[in-house]
């Protein structure tokens, strides 16, 4: 019996856990959305993480990224010049 309740909390943890995570993943896609508005407006598809979003906008702005870390692609769109 000990160990239906140790497994049962182990079960609920990791529940949080992944709920928690999965939050925290679509904050950090809504904040990238938001952030590449200035380049390319609305996305026509959804993403599913930050660095889609940026790969996305980077790739519509006819920037390749062959071999490019996707922790840079950040920097590299604010590197270019926002849409007017």
């Amino acid at each position: 019996m000990a160990i239906d309740a140790v497994m049962r909390e182990a079960l609920k943890q990791a529940a949080k856990d992944a709920e928690t995570a999965a939050i925290r993943r679509m904050r950090a896609v809504a904040g990238a959305e938001a952030f590449v508005q200035p380049w390319v407006g609305t996305l026509e598809l959804a993403q599913d993480s930050a660095n889609a979003v940026y790969r996305a906008t980077l790739t519509t702005l006819g920037i390749r990224l062959d071999c490019i870390y996707p922790s840079t692609f950040r920097a590299i769109l604010e590197a270019q010049p926002k849409n007017s």
